[in-house]
């Protein structure tokens, strides 16, 4: 059994932490979230996901 865990806005930095340590399935883009980790508004899908990596 997989496990997605999904937040949104401020709440998504910290779901995508705790499923990377825990191993989990996580997903990021503009319908969760606009912002960067540094407080910035993403351009868009590709910029949060190049943040992610950078993690």
């Amino acid at each position: 059994m997989s496990i997605l865990l999904h937040g949104e806005e401020r709440s998504t930095w910290p779901a995508f932490d705790l499923a990377s340590a825990r191993e989990f399935h996580a997903r990021i883009g503009l319908e969760d979230t606009f912002t960067l980790l540094d407080g910035a508004t993403a351009a868009g899908n590709a910029e949060l996901v190049r943040a992610v990596l950078r993690r």
